[in-house]
Formats: structure tokens, sequence, C-alpha cells
């Protein structure tokens, strides 16, 4: 496979499916009796089921989600009771599962299930029979633990069929007992209740779905007749379900998983109970055909691959016991005044308060900052001086940061960009502001290099905003005036800073950071302090324009982000603050609260192992 982190080659290997999971589990079933049997099959080679190991609790009617790092198999009916029990295995090493936690509450027919590389979700199910919940739960896969609440299915229902893209979870069907056609949505990253999608083809109950990153679609089932049918969705848009082909044979509680390319169907009633497995691609309309068997008849398994459309493939995650990189770890390095030295961290992904994670080896204020998916670097800033320092953090090990190099030269409110090969600072004052550009390789220690200069002398600017090619800076001080400057570079070069836009008005002391398409930046200055959010599209060129609101006028905050939600923490209003403000990037509207910081702090920065630039 290469060097997996060199972006070229780990291009070919995600291309190559050496990094996109293949391999596809299922776990429990009715045969009629509950079932523990996991088997399993690589998506990719069409064959017989082979035996992986069992399950913790035999039973069937259950759910699956995961990544290629854990599969977890989610409640069901075990031999006496529903039952809440939450499992998982290693996909990657055959074995039993393990207890990871429980759901909620106990249900039947959770089939409504979903995931990507981070979260699993669980949605709607029966307890006891014949109520029907409309709850969705959801779980940290990296960290085993009890499910917690997420929000609320626009209806009540069991046996729904869940599906992902990277961003989006998508329920169809289910009864209540009545069959259902509702098509309900979530933003996986966020938390709050699903909103209307559509409408499947026909009301439908236990179908079975598979996606690729873009296209969903749902299988079989019953209505209250067993079903041949496949509908399809676009994931990303919203409406209704069309027709897409057919089953080869009627099926209901057929297991459904995918790779990226190609969906399969495993077991499930005729009205008999049965072992085949069937097979076909996404994106064309078709009738499925055979794959092979499962090693035991049975129906209503739960069924999950470590390929799935739920998992983005642009960021890659390795197993840890704790953390997975690109996962969404973020931190924020204080400032505050002078020689503060704190760390916090933060997932992204989840709402909640930041705790402390280590010491800065020199403390300053000023302080900016990028990373790869495994590391951050950060220059000092001031501290009775400006400083030329840089320092190196492991997202993975909570401790103090190392010695990573030094700057060109000696100063402070720098903005930063980067991907996961380089970082750049921009911009600075230190103590006359200056228009410098430095760079690292990230990988390497060792100290920074003249890259170019920007369009305009300043400090007090927005970095942050990046894509794996291009780095944005917008604002600053450009003493006296203000400034509404945005200009780039292309990262792996070397060279002058370009104009990209203006901003709306001239400002500083903002924050930024975004997705690989947006660049968002936040809080600041025009004098006075304000609450504006604006935001630009990185690959083009042009002005920035209005997004929403933070919940206070502030500025100096610590900006992180992964590719959906972008996080601000702390800042000064003129008092500094502990409050933590997000927004989904990919909308526009005010930031929500999302917890706090330990301390009250401000002059801070921030950087993720999942932003816009990896």
């Amino acid at each position: 496979m290469g060097n997996i982190w060199n972006i070229k080659g780990r291009y070919k290997a995600v291309m190559a499916y050496d990094i996109r999971g293949q391999r596809a589990l299922f776990g429990g079933g009715a045969e009629p009796g509950k079932s523990a049997t996991i088997d399993s099959v690589e998506i990719s080679s069409a064959g017989d089921a082979t035996d992986f190991g069992d399950l913790s609790v035999a039973r069937s009617h259950l759910g699956a989600s995961g990544n290629n790092v854990r599969t977890m198999f989610e409640g069901g009916e075990d031999a006496s009771a529903l039952s809440n029990v939450v499992d998982y295995v290693t996909p990657s090493s055959l074995g039993n599962a393990s207890d990871f936690g429980n759901l909620q509450t106990a249900s039947l027919g959770p089939l409504g299930h979903c995931s990507t590389h981070t979260r699993a979700i669980k949605g709607g199910g029966r307890s006891p029979a014949p109520a029907a919940l409309d709850e969705i739960d959801y779980m940290q896969i990296a960290t085993t633990g009890n499910a917690v609440d997420f929000g609320d299915l626009t209806v009540a229902r069991f046996y729904p069929a869940g599906l992902a893209s990277p961003t989006r979870g998508v329920f169809a069907g289910g009864q209540t007992p009545t069959r259902k056609n509702e098509i309900d949505y979530i933003t996986i990253a966020s938390t709050g209740d699903a909103t209307d999608f559509g409408n499947l083809t026909s009301t439908a109950s236990g179908t079975g779905a598979a996606s690729s990153a873009t296209r969903g679609l749902w299988a079989g089932g019953n209505d209250p007749s067993i079903r041949t049918t496949i509908d399809t969705v676009f994931i990303a848009t919203t409406g209704n379900a069309t027709d897409f082909g057919d089953l080869a044979a009627a099926k209901d509680f057929t297991g459904g998983t995918s790779n990226a390319t190609r969906g399969i169907w495993a077991g499930g009633l005729d009205p008999s109970i049965i072992n085949v497995i069937e097979q076909r691609d996404i994106g064309t309309s078709a009738i499925a055909t055979d794959f092979g068997d499962l090693s035991v008849a049975r129906s209503a398994p739960g069924t999950c691959s470590t390929g799935h459309g739920g998992l983005d493939y642009d960021v890659l995650h390795r197993p840890s016991v704790n953390y997975m990189p690109g996962s969404g770890r973020s931190f924020s390095m204080v400032g505050g005044g002078g020689a503060e030295t704190y760390m916090y961290v933060n997932h992204i992904t989840t709402a909640g308060n930041a705790i402390d994670f280590g010491t800065l080896t020199t403390g300053g204020e000023g302080t900016s900052g990028t990373g790869t998916s495994t590391k951050a670097v950060f220059n000092a800033g001031y501290n009775s001086g400006y400083i030329d320092t840089m320092e190196e953090l492991q997202f993975a090990s909570q401790g103090n940061s190392a010695d990573f190099g030094n700057l060109t030269d000696a100063r402070g409110s720098i903005g930063t960009v980067g991907n996961q090969t380089r970082g750049a600072w921009g911009g600075g004052i230190g103590p006359a502001k200056v228009d410098t550009i430095d760079y690292v390789t990230l990988a390497t220690v060792g100290n920074a290099s003249d890259f170019g200069d920007l369009t305009v002398a300043r400090y007090s600017l927005a970095g942050g905003m990046n894509s794996t090619t291009r780095g944005v800076w917008a604002q600053g001080n450009e003493t006296p005036a203000l400034s509404d400057v945005i200009d780039y570079i292309t990262i792996a070069t070397t060279g002058d800073a370009s104009d990209f836009g203006d901003t709306v008005a001239g400002s500083q002391r903002g924050r930024g950071c975004g997705s690989t398409i947006r660049g968002i930046y936040a809080g600041f200055e025009t004098p006075t302090k304000v609450n504006t959010i604006e935001y630009i599209t990185i690959a083009s060129t042009g002005n920035g324009t209005d997004f929403g609101d933070m919940t206070a006028a502030k500025v100096d905050q610590a900006p992180a982000s992964t590719k959906t939600r972008a996080i601000f923490s702390g800042g000064q209003t003129p008092s500094n603050l502990a409050t933590i403000d997000y927004i989904t990037i990919a909308s526009t509207g005010d930031a929500a609260d999302f917890g706090d910081l330990p301390n009250a702090e401000n002059n801070a920065d921030g950087t993720s192992d999942s932003h816009g630039g990896l």
C-alpha cells in the first residue's frame, strides 16, 4: 500500500481499495431461534460467507453500524426479552464480540442504524411491544460506553432502515404497526430532531439498506406483501424515492450493506428463512444477482461493512484504544495576556465541555497554528517580547508540547494555513507589521523557510482556511487602517500571495477555519467588537459573504473544524469568555452553544486533526 500519509500514494491506495473497506459482517438474526453467529464476506469478491465469531448475546432483529476499525451490534431481542446490549468486534480480526455499552432503551427491531467514521446512530425501534419509539441514539465509535440522546424521528416507528453518507443519516419506512413511507434525515455530526426528506415509492417495513457516499438504496421488505422493489434517493438532496430495480427474489428482513460501488443483501424471509446473499451495483438500475450464501439461514441480522457510504476516506482513521486520527479532535492553545500555557481538547463532532490536555513549553499570546491528522504545530507568539519558537504536540497523546523549530523571525499575531504536508505562517507583528510568509514541512522538525510575501503587510489576521491545495488569509491590521484584504497561496509551491477578494468591511482579530470547500472567519473588530460570521468558497476567488452571527460580539477565539462543523472557543467581549460556539459549515445561520472551556480565556488559537486542508 506504500506510504499512506503521502497524499498521492494515499489517493492511489484508496482508489485501489487498499484502504477502503471490503469486509461485511452479518451478526445474529432469527434461525428461527435467536442466533449468535457472525459471518463475514469480502464485498469485492462474490462467494459464501465464512464464520467470523459470535455475539456476546444471541439475538435477532438487531442493528449494526461501525467503521473500518470497529463494527457494533445494537439492541434486538434475545431468548427472553428485548435487549439494550451493544457489543462490538474488530472487523480485521476474527473473534467473538465484546461488550461496548447499552442503548438508551431495550428495543426490538432497531434496524434504523447508520454511521460515519466517528459516530454510530440508531433510530426508532419497539419497546415494549407494540409501542413504537421515535428516539434517536448515538455513540462515539472510538470510545466504549452507553448511547446518549440525539433527538427524535419525525414519526415513531419500528423496523425502519438506515443508511448514511459521510454527512447525513437517512431513515426510511417502518411500521407503527401500520406500514410507513416516510423518509427522515439528520446531520450526523450534530444533534437534534430528524427532518422530513420525502417518501418511499410505497409504504414498507423491514427493508435492507445500502449506500455509497451519494446514493442510498432500500431493498425488499413488506407492504405487507413481501417485496422485490429497490428504491433510491440521492442523499445530499431531499425528495421522494424512485424505483431503481429489483432483488432477484422477494424477501423481508434482509440485511443490507455496501462498499463504495456494490450493495449486498443477506438472508431474510421469502417467507421461509433463507441464506441467500444478493448483489448489485449501487449506481445502475438493475436486477440483483446471486453473491453466495450465509453459513446459517436466518432473517433480521445486524449488518455492516468497513466500506459503507457513511465512511469518508478523505481522512484515514487508524486503530487506537481511545482515539483515531482524523476523528475530530481539536486543540485550543491559550494566550490570554502573556505566559499562559494551557492546552484544551474537544471532540468537535460531540457537543460538550473542553478538558485540559497539557501545557506548552513556551507560553505566549498571539499564538497561531495548524496541523496534520496526527499532530499540531504552533508558534509561541509574545511573552515579554516576541518569540520565534514553534512547538508540536501529538493529537493521540495527552501531555506537553515539544520543540519543533523556529520561524525566520520573532513575531506574533500571525495567521496560519496548512495541509497534510505543509504549514505556512503569514504576516504578524514583531514589533513592526510584516508581510512575511514562512513555511515548514510538518512531518519533520526543523526551522521555517521563506515562502514569499502577503499582498499587504498586516497582523491580527485570520488564517486556518484551507483546502488540500490552497490556504487563505483574511482581514488584519495594516496600522493605522484595518484591512479588508483576502489573499491566498498554493500551499505546495512557494511565492507571493495573490488577491482573493475583500471582507465585508475592514476588520481584525477574527479567527478562521473551515472545510475543504468553505472558509469561515468569525468574531472581529471593525473597530468595535462584532458578532459577525463571514464565509468564502476556497476554490474560487471573490468577496466574503455574511454567514450569520456568533452568540456574542467577541474577538480572539480559538477556532477548529472538521469537514462539517466549526467551533470557536473562548474570546473576549471585553471580558474573557469560556463559551464555545459552533456552526454547521455547509449551511448559513447563527452559531449555537457547544459547551465551555475549563477557564475563561482569550487571545488563543486552535486547530484540529480533520480541518479542511486534510
